[in-house]
């Protein structure tokens, strides 16, 4: 695939969240992306939200403790994911491309915008829907999406 994708958050939790159905799929992706067979970038964003995550006992069966997040954001900083940021018009963007969104649906709204200032055109997360009011953005599914593994 010639187009960066996006991992949504989710993916990174299912990846480092053993109880989950998602589990073995996503850790199979991030692991791809990790020994360079895939383009994927991570949006800030994402590291912020997995970190709140991953450590938070009513999000997450087996809590990590903070330092073993920090330890694991870092393991991604330092890994071949490129990450993107919000540039100067990426807020502007964000209440220009919904202006429908309420609640935390804003957040998914400034990372479809984080992606279109990055030109990002595809993410793949288990939660499909949340991203079907964007037409700028492919929407792929964990179960749905394959790669060439080689």
């Amino acid at each position: 695939m010639s187009d960066l994708i996006l991992f949504d958050t989710n993916i990174l939790v299912y990846a480092h969240n053993l109880d989950s159905p998602y589990h073995l799929k996503a850790v199979s992706l991030v692991q791809a992306a990790v020994e360079g067979r895939l383009e994927v970038v991570l949006a800030q964003q994402n590291l912020l939200e997995f970190y709140a995550i991953i450590t938070d006992p009513r999000r997450v069966r087996e809590p990590l403790s903070p330092n073993e997040a920090s330890s694991l954001v870092t393991d991604y900083l330092n890994s071949p994911f490129k990450i993107i940021f919000p540039d100067q018009e990426t807020l502007n963007l964000t209440f220009s491309l919904n202006k429908d969104s309420k609640g935390g649906e804003i957040f998914d709204t400034f990372l479809v915008a984080t992606c279109v200032s990055n030109n990002v055109k595809s993410i793949i997360t288990v939660n499909t829907k949340d991203f079907k009011p964007f037409p700028d953005i492919k929407t792929i599914g964990l179960n749905e999406f394959e790669y060439a593994a080689g």
